[in-house]
C-alpha cells in the first residue's frame, strides 16, 4: 500500500485504469427477428472498450489480450441471436469473464438495418464487472455517410 501525507490509500491500481479498444471489429454474425433476415449472415460493426488495471509487466498474460476478445466476438457471430442488444450483453459478459476487466463498453452496429439499407442501427451498452451493475442500453439510429 502506498500511503500520502494524509494516510490515504494512493495504491496504483486505485488511482489509474487502463483501456484497452477495439474499434470496427468486423462480425458476420447469423442475427436479425425478420423473417428474411433468419439464417442469413449480417454484418456487425463492433467497439470494446476494456478497463483494466494498470499494467506494469510486459507480458501479454499481464493484461486482457485483445485478440482472444475479438476471436469471442467472431464466436458469438456464430451462434443464433435475435437483436444486437442480446450480442451487446454476451460480448460484454464473454469480456468481464477475464478478472483483470473492470468494466467494458460496447458498440454494436448493423449497417444496413433500415430504410432499405440506407442506415444503421445500433446499440451501446455499459457494464460495471465490479458490482454488476448493468447501465441502460442507448439506442440510437445514424445515418450512412
Amino acid at each position: 500500500m502506498f500511503e500520502d501525507r494524509r494516510g490515504h490509500d494512493r495504491s496504483p491500481a486505485l488511482i489509474a485504469r487502463q483501456q484497452i479498444s477495439i474499434e470496427d471489429l468486423v462480425i458476420e454474425a447469423d442475427i436479425g427477428v425478420d423473417p428474411d433476415e433468419i439464417g442469413r449472415r449480417q454484418t456487425l460493426i463492433v467497439d470494446i472498450r476494456l478497463d483494466v488495471m494498470p499494467v506494469w509487466d510486459d507480458r501479454l498474460d499481464a493484461t486482457a489480450d485483445y485478440r482472444s476478445i475479438a476471436d469471442r466476438a467472431a464466436r458469438l457471430g456464430q451462434s443464433r441471436t435475435g437483436l444486437i442488444e442480446i450480442f451487446a450483453n454476451r460480448l460484454a459478459a464473454e469480456c468481464l469473464f477475464d478478472p483483470r476487466v473492470l468494466a467494458v463498453e460496447i458498440r454494436v452496429r448493423k449497417p444496413l438495418a433500415l430504410v432499405n439499407g440506407t442506415a444503421s442501427a445500433s446499440v451501446r451498452l455499459v457494464r460495471n464487472g465490479a458490482d454488476g451493475f448493468w447501465a441502460a442500453p442507448s439506442h440510437t439510429v445514424f445515418g450512412r455517410a
